[in-house]
């Protein structure tokens, strides 16, 4: 069986009906409240009919393409959706049990809450924790990957107290992009400035880079930047200091944020500029030719060299 709520409206399902995933389907599109942009759909899925979990989900993918989010979004929720309702079943639902699914769709982002029916207070944290000592312990295992796969394509992934889980997906995808060059790790911000987890993939990607390369990030796109991306930039630059490298900013002569302000940090507003902090000036040429082979020639047209 499977119980509906639709926004506020229980949507009143015959025994029949509950058989049928056409049936289930076909009552929610028609729903005037799915019809909208911001939606909630909650549902209680019992384990002898675990598959309908699937049906909400292709119906929240429908709607996340109608509302423009990018296919590797999509993907991404789809992901983890699958991956956090197995885990639902398989540790939080008895086989007389169920769970409930809760898809918030809206034009800025998507999120999935699963809970468990058995009481378990969920330490997430602490679980994510245990699973990466694990797998680091055994890297061969193939169990104990699922939740470390959610908080790695989810904008943010946290418990939803008592007894859930919480992962959103933004539309504002972000979208990093990099090149190697001559010892420099050059690094593209094409989208996502204010996606609350650029900051952490930008950490990542780049203090991972600073082990072997002078790094330059890139955000000529943006006019400005969020105050925690700015703090994250002074980090990277102290993170570069300890391992002896270079960490360049490289902004557009629109920027108008704080970078440079007090912080210490190296901000260039063009290419020659990077290239004279980094000493590479007589590189000029070369880099021309690997920026424009990489992004596309009629991107490089548009570079402030």
């Amino acid at each position: 069986m499977i119980d509906i709520l639709l926004n506020a409206t229980k949507l009143a399902l015959s025994e029949d009906a509950r058989k049928s995933a056409s049936a289930i389907v076909d009552l929610i599109r028609r729903s005037p409240e799915w019809e909208r942009d911001i939606c909630v759909l909650q549902a209680k899925i019992e384990f002898k009919h675990d598959e309908h979990a699937a049906l909400l989900a292709g119906l929240a993918a429908t709607k996340m393409k109608n509302l423009h989010f990018n296919g590797q979004t999509i993907e991404a929720f789809q992901t983890s959706y699958l991956e956090l309702t197995r885990n639902a079943f398989e540790y939080g639902c008895g086989a007389k049990g169920e769970i409930e699914i809760t898809v918030d769709v809206s034009s800025v982002y998507v999120s999935v809450i699963t809970e468990n029916s058995r009481g378990l207070e969920l330490d997430l944290d602490r679980l994510v924790r245990r699973q990466r000592e694990l797998i680091a312990n055994n890297p061969r295992s193939l169990r104990g990957r699922g939740l470390l796969l959610v908080e790695e394509l989810a904008d943010t992934f946290q418990s939803d107290p008592p007894r859930g889980v919480k992962a959103v997906f933004y539309r504002d995808r972000v979208d990093l992009d990099t090149l190697d060059f001559r010892g420099v790790k050059i690094v593209w911000v094409n989208g996502g400035i204010y996606n609350p987890s650029i900051t952490r993939r930008l950490k990542e990607l780049v203090s991972n880079a600073l082990r072997e390369f002078n790094v330059v990030l890139d955000i000529s796109r943006f006019s400005t930047c969020s105050s925690q991306d700015e703090s994250l930039s002074i980090k990277l630059d102290l993170m570069a200091v300890a391992a002896g490298r270079i960490f360049v900013v490289k902004v557009g002569s629109l920027y108008r944020g704080n970078l440079a302000r007090n912080s210490g940090l190296i901000v260039v507003g063009s290419w020659q500029g990077m290239l004279d902090v980094l000493g590479i000036r007589h590189l000029e040429e070369e880099l021309r030719w690997a920026i424009g082979n990489h992004i596309g020639w009629r991107d490089n047209l548009r570079t402030e060299w």
